[in-house]
């Protein structure tokens, strides 16, 4: 209701046309129809006020930095490279299924994409990166920010991550236990995947600083990021790698024994 009655002031304000209002609408709608399962399924384990606090923070924070983009193009250019990232993706790992990892070549990738190679690096620097970079590490560090702020850095991170998979569509579940299984299988893909790791420990330390207040430079923040990746690497390795419902069990575990200061 409320977009609807901000549509005309975001077409003075953001230039745009009768379409580009329809995809507002339709973004917003969209959002909210993913966040309806696990926003409940959160109320229910945190309670139902803390859940609402957080979502209408979240939104209000999502509401301000659309309202920092110049135009309407900015957001249908930024949802483009979502989708043209999304098909690279998509259409890398049914050749990956068809002919094998190391039969294919980042030309096959790029020609199914419908994309020219060069397009393909600006997305993925590495064919073994268009395997490791999936959202999953974004969408659990956005879940994280949606969490109460008067839940602990663990709790957070461990409620944050039960919200993702809930938000994940089959098909890219699919995708992460592909992904999976090939870091473990592939020597390529295994090496690669401690450049990744380092990427991870950045985006978890911006996310806990973020959250304390600090620095993500500071040592404490690094340091702990480092611990949540250890625990990864360790549930990660601990199983057969294309059992994403164990792998996320054994996390889930390990990051209860840091809660709990790793007790022996």
């Amino acid at each position: 209701m409320r977009v609807s009655v901000a549509l005309p002031t975001l077409a003075v304000s953001l230039h745009a046309s009768a379409t580009d209002l329809q995809w507002f609408i339709s973004a917003y709608t969209l959002a909210l129809a993913v966040a309806l399962l696990p926003g409940g399924l959160l109320g229910d384990r945190f309670g139902r006020k803390k859940i609402m606090l957080g979502a209408l923070t979240l939104f209000g924070l999502g509401s301000v930095a659309c309202a920092a983009a110049p135009s309407a193009g900015w957001f249908i250019a930024e949802r483009k490279k979502a989708r043209t990232r999304a098909a690279i993706r998509e259409h890398a790992f049914a050749l990956f299924r068809e002919q094998g990892y190391d039969a294919t070549t980042v030309e096959q990738i790029a020609g199914a994409a419908e994309v020219s190679p060069s397009t393909f690096f600006r997305y993925f620097p590495t064919k073994e990166d268009v395997v490791l970079q999936d959202d999953m590490d974004l969408l659990w560090l956005e879940a994280v920010k949606a969490q109460p702020p008067e839940l602990g850095p663990v709790a957070a991170l461990r409620a944050g991550m039960h919200a993702a998979f809930a938000s994940i569509p089959p098909e890219e579940l699919t995708r992460l236990r592909e992904g999976m299984n090939l870091a473990l299988t592939v020597p390529a893909v295994r090496a690669r995947s401690l450049d990744e790791f380092a990427r991870t420990i950045a985006i978890i330390a911006a996310a806990l600083a973020e959250r304390s207040g600090r620095d993500p430079s500071d040592p404490n923040v690094r340091v702990f990021a480092g611990a949540i990746v250890g625990v990864a690497m360790t549930a990660w390795f601990a199983g057969p790698g294309d059992n994403l419902a164990d792998f996320a069990k054994r996390f889930d575990e390990g990051l209860s024994l840091l809660e709990a200061g790793l007790p022996l």
